[in-house]
């Protein structure tokens, strides 16, 4: 038994036994060590990627600097060009070792504005190039056919491949870089752009088959004496043309058969049958015939003729090479090979697998007209056999922008001189019948006359019609019905959510307390101090400069739950000498710890935000019940309730059953669930309507390092409130408000309109946000709905509706304006559309009733009218009924009996 291992695909490594040289090897080394740009394109698994991993091993062993380019590896689905190009970049940086020299990210960066290729330019030239500047650089790129999947163009990148082998005459630094090229593909089919010159340099390396003298290596597995493993390996090659995937899987297949018979007895015919051609569908692992098989049959635009020419070489033995595109595609499935200037099938085993029967299976299955043009030839191309316009039309579709063979075209050719033939003699036949209709019309002309002249009266006589009030009711009631449950089911909260940003960035009533001030630790700040987190010397430090301006209040929106070194000792000093500071901690969604000692002085509130589903803050969440039923209060709530109980506010609880609080002047009531535009909200813990006091630039805010410098004025942090959070970009501490203008709202500016807000309300009495009872709710949209079902009862001129429509829907978003002014929050969305809504089904069913009333009153004068004039009467009854619905079908009907 042999313990000889044969590669059955894939790439093999540079020193494996099984590889095989060819004459591709030598003329693709020796092409790129004299700097010539090489491409090595032909069928998929003859050996493109071990040629590339073998030949790039050889090149780094002459010190050539030397990278490979896997295109799949980049992807092609859902990709951009500048994605792509990155890729292609990255790749290059990555396979260069450039970690070290160059920061990858901040290159990119760099180049933002300039085209993708012009990025691979300045890549090649100022960073390849310079760092490599004393050695050969190559470039191996591999999978060249995946670009024919990219949504866009690569034209450019071939074109610019070209310009760096221009350039060798230019600058002398381009004569130490060259590409090579691999995959499946055609060198002139590169370029897409037929306007632009053909990609058209380089050396083509051809990939032939194994030759006897140099796969012997191959026979190592078979155990045999050297003549027989030769006289073997003979046979083999002659099977599988040298195709080396075939090759390898057939000399596997006999080292097995070898071991398994315990003889020395080989029938190759037998091992093929049964491993390969029998069943081969199911037997083709790792795949082979299948990748031929499906590169033939699902090439859109050309797979009829591409089966035709292969049929053609089954049947004459060989075809003539002309280089067609059809030709080239054939060549590059791997079934068939050059030879001579003549196309023939590549080997034997293909020859048996894909056979004349298979190609007719196939050609049946592809031509939806199949049956018929079998026919037609078998009949001696008789007409009757021809297609007729229907099956024409359809196959001329499926037709439309493929490549058939020539006998496709002649029998759709005949087709359509057969079809037209018919259209012909039918228009003949529909000469004679037209003067027959001529008579007819005369008598159709006087019944349109009668009918228009019957349809204005009767439109006249019912231009005042209106509703029923029991009908209008009817309406109102249903109208109120759906209005009121799309609200509830949530379909409006996205719009409702959308009017109450719009209303808070337009309340005028806003306004920020002068008892806060922000301290940011800003972008600027870090890139100053060198760190982030910034130490706890730093925070000790800047806490005692507020401390010594006087601050009142002192809130810390930084996580400290683990020491930041160096200054440990000196902040909790600052800690335990002052008892105005106050820490965060998280306490939903991840839990993190607050500062110990703050912790232990009770000196710490959670800083979690509440998110609605459109992942904007518009609650602020004061309070939280933990599962121990321990109240925890929010950061903003012991800042704002420090400051107020220094000037003597302390919170009043009024009533136990509703959680209604008193703070000064102030009344708090909780969030419910289907408060305002929220249904089925999440409203554990105390939460409250966030009134924003416009954006983050209305409140006194200096950066660190104004504070460190001394830079702030004394009575920006005396007695105030003063926040430490930080506003650097790169923390990414930023959350979606009603404003996101021009960006997002840093967290500690959200908890400043908390502090600010409950401040507020304590001491004016104002920036609290109320909403009506629900039911309340529901009966302010039913009074906009009966108003508009009123307003469509009313006005008959579509003109006067359009006016009273603006008028009215304008109310609407003033009132929602005014009262929210006024710290009321009412519906605006739902009472518009029910509003909409009830004039549009009242109008619509007024038409519906009216058009019936028209419709009996115009029988009854039509049939009073065929008293006198009977042929006119009767078409224009019909032309009634033929204009109608099958409801009022009916009513045509019933009066035509009576």
């Amino acid at each position: 038994m042999t313990n000889h291992r044969y590669q059955v695909g894939g790439s093999l490594a540079q020193d494996d036994t099984n590889y095989v040289e060819r004459s591709a090897d030598h003329l693709i080394y020796e092409g790129l060590v004299t700097g010539d740009f090489c491409y090595v394109l032909s069928s998929r698994q003859m050996g493109k990627s071990s040629l590339l991993v073998r030949t790039k091993y050889r090149l780094e062993a002459l010190s050539i600097s030397c990278t490979a380019i896997d295109l799949t590896g980049i992807g092609s689905d859902n990709i951009t060009a500048d994605q792509w190009y990155q890729g292609i970049i990255s790749q290059l940086y990555l396979g260069f070792n450039l970690i070290s020299k160059i920061n990858f990210k901040r290159w990119w960066q760099e180049q933002e504005n300039i085209s993708p290729i012009q990025k691979l330019n300045n890549f090649i030239k100022d960073i390849l190039l310079v760092y490599f500047d004393n050695c050969r650089i190559v470039i191996l790129i591999d999978e060249i056919d995946s670009i024919f999947a990219l949504p866009f163009s690569t034209d450019d990148f071939f074109t610019f491949i070209r310009f760096c082998y221009n350039q060798r005459a230019i600058a002398p630094q381009y004569k130490r870089l060259t590409f090579a090229i691999f995959g499946v593909a055609n060198p002139s089919f590169l370029i897409q752009d037929k306007q632009r010159t053909p990609f058209n340099i380089g050396r083509a390396i051809k990939l032939t088959g194994f030759t006897l003298e140099r796969a012997l290596s191959l026979t190592a597995g078979f155990n045999l004496t050297l003549s027989e493993s030769k006289s073997v390996l003979q046979d083999i090659l002659w099977w599988t043309g040298g195709q080396p995937f075939l090759t390898q899987k057939l000399c596997q297949l006999v080292a097995k058969d070898l071991d398994s018979q315990k003889s020395n007895n080989i029938s190759l015919s037998r091992i093929i049958k049964e491993k390969i051609v029998d069943r081969w569908e199911i037997q083709d692992e790792p795949e082979h015939l299948r990748t031929i098989n499906n590169r033939l049959l699902y090439s859109n635009l050309s797979t009829v003729r591409l089966l035709d020419i292969y049929q053609q070489i089954l049947k004459e033995g060989c075809v003539g090479c002309d280089n067609s595109h059809e030709q080239v595609e054939l060549l590059l499935s791997g079934l068939v090979t050059e030879d001579r200037g003549y196309l023939v099938v590549k080997n034997p085993i293909y020859q048996q697998i894909f056979d004349l029967a298979w190609v007719e299976q196939h050609l049946i299955t592809l031509r939806p007209y199949a049956t018929q043009l079998k026919a037609w030839l078998e009949d001696g191309q008789r007409k009757d056999r021809l297609l007729n316009h229907t099956s024409l039309h359809q196959a001329l579709v499926w037709a439309q922008n493929k490549q058939l063979a020539d006998i496709d075209y002649q029998f759709l050719s005949a087709s359509q001189t057969s079809v037209k033939n018919q259209v012909e003699q039918q228009l003949n036949q529909e000469q004679i019948a037209k003067a027959n209709i001529e008579i007819a019309l005369d008598a159709a002309r006087e019944a349109i006359a009668i009918l228009t002249e019957v349809k204005q009266t009767i439109k006249r006589q019912n231009y005042s019609f209106r509703l029923p009030k029991s009908w209008l009711l009817g309406i109102i009631l249903f109208v109120s019905l759906v209005t009121i449950s799309l609200r509830s089911t949530g379909s409006l909260q996205n719009l409702e959510f959308w009017t109450y940003d719009r209303l808070i960035q337009n309340n005028i009533n806003s306004q920020v307390s002068p008892v806060i001030t922000i301290i940011e630790i800003t972008e600027k700040d870090i890139q100053s101090l060198s760190q982030y987190p910034i130490s706890d010397r730093i925070l000790a430090q800047a806490i005692k400069s507020l401390v010594v301006r006087n601050a009142r209040i002192i809130g810390l929106d930084i996580y400290r739950d683990l020491p930041v070194f160096p200054g440990t000792k000196e902040l909790e000093q600052t800690f335990n000498q002052n008892y105005n500071i106050y820490g965060i901690e998280k306490i939903l969604n991840g839990k993190v710890n607050p500062p110990p000692l703050l912790s232990k002085l009770k000196q710490v509130g959670f800083n979690d935000l509440i998110v609605d589903p459109d992942e904007k803050i518009r609650r602020a969440l004061l309070s939280y019940t933990l599962e121990d039923g321990n109240v925890q209060y929010s950061f903003a709530l012991h800042l704002a309730l420090k400051h107020l109980a220094s000037i003597n506010i302390k919170p009043e609880k009024l009533d136990n059953n509703s959680h209604q609080i008193k703070l000064g002047q102030a009344i708090f009531y909780p969030l419910q669930q289907n408060d305002g535009a929220y249904i089925r909200a999440k409203t554990k813990g105390y939460q409250i309507l966030l009134n924003y006091q416009k954006t983050a630039a209305q409140f006194d805010s200096y950066s660190l390092t104004e504070l460190r410098s001394n830079k702030i004025p004394a009575s920006a942090i005396k007695n105030r409130i003063v926040l430490l959070g930080v506003t650097a970009e790169s923390i990414n501490d930023f959350y979606s408000t009603p404003y996101n203008q021009p960006k997002s709202m840093a967290g500690v500016f959200i908890h400043a309109n908390i502090i600010n807000q409950i401040v507020r309300g304590a001491v004016v009495g104002d920036s609290l946000i109320r909403v009506l009872p629900e039911a309340w709710e529901w009966l302010y949209i039913s009074c906009w709905i009966i108003i508009g079902a009123t307003i469509a009862w009313i006005f008959r001129s579509w003109q006067k509706l359009i006016i009273a429509i603006a008028i009215m829907i304008s109310i609407i978003f003033i009132l929602g304006n005014l009262l929210f002014a006024w710290q009321w929050w009412i519906p605006i969305i739902p009472p518009a559309l029910g509003f909409l809504l009830v004039i549009l089904v009242t109008k619509l069913i007024t038409q519906q009733q009216k058009s019936k009333l028209q419709l009996r009153q115009t029988i009854k004068l039509l049939l009073a009218i065929s008293q006198n004039k009977p042929a006119a009467g009767k078409i224009a009854l019909e032309y009634i009924k033929q204009g109608e619905s099958r409801e009022n079908i009916k009513i045509v009907e019933q009066f035509n009996q009576l």
